[in-house]
């Protein structure tokens, strides 16, 4: 009997404590699986010279750096929810599409997002294939990033690329683009988000006469 009532107190007790916890103000919930937030753009263990298989980009589009809204659309062409803007597509010379294709099957070129990535804001797209084997792939010059889009679907996948690939990808950029002037004033070393402020350019100090006046 005594055993009985030891129990039924211990468990009125501990009901009385969850019961109380539940109540403190500001007391933390754990979340529930479908409240857990998910990257918008999956990270992908797989090599990114695995997306384009047999092809290689042979058209150069330039596309709006923005997101635009499904129901504000009226170009003719979008990536994803990215604009192509400008004439339309630039070809690829085969010079370029030799040195081109060394640099995207390099697989030490391209890995996982840095912890300093702004937000993807891509200008350009290098195009392989076409029809359904079509391909599009995204470059963010701000942040050093380039996007996968197979055609007809959403952006699958984002890669950081490093400093030799963007020599590559910007110095094409400006050949094929010589008019486009946001394309020419990009800079040849990407700009970390944490990095100081470039220090102002060094003047030229005063010539300084005989007598010691400048």
């Amino acid at each position: 009997m005594k055993i009985q009532i030891y129990v039924m107190l211990s468990c009125l007790v501990a009901g009385h404590v969850i019961g109380a916890g539940a109540e403190v103000p500001g007391a933390e919930i754990a979340p529930t699986p479908t409240e857990v937030t998910t990257p918008a753009v999956p990270v992908s263990d797989k090599p990114f010279a695995q997306w384009l298989g047999g092809n290689m980009p042979t058209q150069l589009l330039r596309v709006m750096p923005g997101e635009t809204p499904t129901h504000l659309r009226y170009a003719p062409e979008y990536i994803d929810q990215y604009e192509v803007i400008g004439t339309g597509p630039v070809e690829i010379p085969p010079t370029a599409r030799e040195t081109l294709k060394e640099t995207l099957a390099n697989s030490s070129g391209f890995g996982a997002l840095r912890t300093d990535r702004c937000k993807f804001h891509p200008g350009l797209s290098l195009r392989a294939g076409a029809g359904k084997d079509q391909i599009d792939l995204l470059v963010c010059f701000a942040c050093d990033e380039i996007g996968i889009v197979p055609g007809g679907q959403p952006l699958q996948v984002l890669y950081s690329f490093d400093q030799p690939t963007r020599d590559v990808l910007l110095n094409m950029a400006k050949s094929l683009l010589p008019q486009d002037e946001v394309i020419q004033e990009l800079p040849g070393v990407r700009r970390d988000k944490t990095a100081s402020p470039l220090p102002a350019p060094r003047l030229p100090e005063p010539a300084i006469s005989d007598d010691g006046t400048e």
